[in-house]
C-alpha cells in the first residue's frame, strides 16, 4: 500500500508544468481577422525568439512558453506593424492577448503598445524613413 501512495506521488510530481501559452487574433481598422500575418514573440529576459503565422480565422497561438514578459509583434505588407510589450505569460496559464488591429500603412510605420499592470497605454507612433 505504502508503495501504491509512493509511486501515485511520484506520477502526480512529473505531470506538472511550469510553462504557458499565449493566443491572440489579428485584425483591420473595421474589425476583419487578417490571414497571413507573421506574428514574433520574444522573451524580454532572454531575448529568445519564436515565430508563426495567422491561420485563416486570424488566429495565431504559442505553447509551451516560458514564464515571464514577452514582446509580440505583427506584421502584413500593406499593414504598419504593431508591437505590444509586457505581455506576461505565467506558467501553467494561458494569456489571451487582446486583438492585435493593423492599420493601412507601410512597413516603414510602427505602432507601439505598452502593457502595464494589465492596462494597455498606445504610445507615439515611430516612423522609420529609408532613403
Amino acid at each position: 500500500m505504502i508503495v501504491l501512495v509512493s509511486l501515485m506521488l511520484a506520477s502526480s510530481a512529473f505531470a506538472q508544468t511550469t510553462s504557458g501559452s499565449m493566443s491572440g487574433t489579428v485584425v483591420d481598422a473595421q474589425d476583419q481577422v487578417v490571414p497571413g500575418a507573421d506574428i514574433v514573440i520574444t522573451n524580454e529576459q532572454t531575448q529568445e525568439q519564436r515565430r508563426t503565422v495567422t491561420n485563416a480565422t486570424g488566429t495565431f497561438a504559442f505553447q509551451a512558453l516560458q514564464p515571464g514578459p514577452y514582446t509580440i509583434r505583427a506584421e502584413l505588407t500593406g499593414f504598419r506593424p504593431i508591437e505590444i510589450r509586457n505581455n506576461q505569460v505565467l506558467a501553467n496559464n494561458r494569456l489571451a492577448v487582446p486583438a492585435l488591429r493593423l492599420e493601412v500603412g507601410t512597413l516603414a510605420e510602427a505602432v507601439t503598445v505598452a502593457a502595464v499592470g494589465g492596462r494597455r497605454f498606445d504610445l507615439p507612433m515611430v516612423c522609420v524613413w529609408s532613403p
